[in-house]
């Protein structure tokens, strides 16, 4: 009997498991027959989840649990500043600002410190922190289970204890970096043996800022943009009539980031609806409001009283970082409602990159409700100065509104020429997302299948017998 091949999946947030279980990755994977599966997620005893990814080859394990050592944050602590005063990405200072605005003193000193440290190569930081790193549990599950593979996609989760454990017995490791803004916002605390990554941006930004090789990196696309292609998404005409939405009235998405991030969405929805009752914009709308999955639903609910408004409810909520656990018709009812729409409107989100993807104008909302005068560092508006914004906005493939004036001028603009920045659009594809043809899932399954050992045919069992 052929020995059975294991890959370790660490995925943590339900963006994840919604990439790598619910696409063509698992199926693909699984279809190699000696293949079996470790999944590991703080989801693994779901009964959702252990319905949709069950079969007799699929493990589900709870996130490994470790604590860094002070030695050890106190290493990777440095690493950050030294990597901040290198990298020079302002959304990593601004952030910390944002946090700690009061503490320039401090900012001050880490800056100083960072500076200090900055000569200091990524490799031998990152060297560093994995010899830091002691996970005994990982270790002896991996002595014990002997995967041929772990795969993993957030580059500086305490889990990833589990990596530096393989990275230690010679087990091979494998990155995929799932949103292009987590290299903008912080340095990795890992070794990546290779990486995949969605297109020529992210590839770039990896050797620029991370000093990552240039030949340890493919490009895949986005597995999540997939669904856009193959998806087998209803018709306008059925989208419509399923939500009791007019078809002759143009169609708003109006998504918001979580209440933590952006305290003003009630606000700024207000602000929008109450133009749309007062004829201010061109024709007459009707929304679809969708909350992120980590704001209370219910707080929503009351402007699906109002008339012209439907408030979808964002999948299943899950107790992860992201709030979210999406099921299949989750996928597909997000995925029909940017292609359906005439507009998307939403604050800073990957919904942006969404829209894009189906070449829908968007309205970004930088402007914090009505606190006109907020600090730069406390206002929304400084994440679109920040350089993972910036590297799309030079495309100019959407618009952001900074005032109420402004978002009226870009809003009306892009109701009455929807194919506004057709271009731009066209070209972040390429430069972002590098193929969306529905078939990334696939090649990065792809990618973790090459890199396992083969399946001994019939001859090559003959002729090792023989030697």
């Amino acid at each position: 009997m052929t020995e059975r091949k294991k890959v370790f999946l660490l995925l943590k947030h339900g963006t994840a498991l919604r990439n790598f279980l619910k696409t063509d990755f698992l199926p693909m994977l699984l279809a190699r027959p000696d293949l079996e599966v470790h999944v590991f997620t703080p989801l693994w005893n779901d009964p959702a989840l252990q319905a949709e990814a069950s079969h007799p080859r699929v493990r589900l394990h709870p996130m490994p649990e470790y604590r860094e050592s002070s030695f050890e944050k106190k290493i990777i602590q440095l690493h950050r500043n030294s990597w901040a005063s290198r990298s020079r990405l302002r959304s990593y200072w601004s952030e910390r600002i944002n946090k700690r605005p009061k503490a320039w003193l401090l900012h001050g000193a880490e800056f100083l410190l960072g500076a200090m440290l900055m000569f200091i190569p990524e490799r031998v930081w990152k060297t560093w922190i994995n010899r830091a790193s002691n996970d005994a549990a990982s270790r002896e599950l991996l002595l014990r289970e002997k995967p041929d593979l772990v795969f993993y996609v957030n580059h500086n989760q305490r889990e990833n204890s589990l990596v530096k454990e393989a990275q230690k017995l010679g087990i091979r490791t494998l990155y995929f970096c799932e949103n292009w803004d987590h290299l903008y916002q912080w340095p990795s605390n890992m070794v990546h043996d290779e990486l995949l990554v969605w297109g020529p941006a992210v590839r770039d930004l990896c050797v620029r800022h991370h000093q990552v090789s240039r030949e340890t990196i493919a490009m895949v696309g986005v597995p999540q943009f997939d669904i856009y292609v193959n998806g087998k998404l209803p018709d306008r005409a059925t989208f419509f009539h399923q939500h009791r939405l007019d078809v002759n009235v143009p169609l708003v998405l109006f998504a918001t980031t979580s209440d933590q991030d952006f305290p003003y969405n009630h606000e700024v929805i207000e602000i929008v609806l109450r133009m749309n009752e007062a004829g201010q914009f061109p024709k007459k709308c009707q929304f679809i409001l969708r909350p992120h999955p980590r704001c209370d639903f219910a707080n929503y609910e009351k402007y699906g009283r109002r008339p012209g408004v439907f408030v979808q409810r964002p999948g299943r909520p899950a107790g992860l970082a992201d709030g979210w656990n999406p099921s299949h018709d989750d996928m597909a009812e997000l995925a029909a409602t940017i292609r359906h729409s005439d507009v998307v409107i939403c604050p800073s989100s990957t919904i942006i990159v969404d829209a894009i993807v189906c070449d829908k104008p968007v309205v970004a909302i930088a402007f914090d409700g009505h606190h006109e005068d907020l600090d730069f560092y406390l206002s929304h508006r400084r994440i679109f100065k920040f350089e993972l914004m910036q590297d799309i906005l030079r495309f100019r493939c959407f618009r952001v509104a900074e005032t109420k004036d402004a978002f009226l001028q870009f809003f009306n603009c892009y109701l009455d020429d929807p194919k506004a920045d057709s271009e731009g659009r066209d070209a972040v594809r390429g430069e972002l997302c590098f193929k969306v043809d529905g078939n990334s899932a696939r090649r990065i399954a792809e990618e973790v299948l090459k890199r396992l050992p083969d399946v001994p045919t019939p001859e090559k069992r003959l002729r090792a017998l023989s030697t």
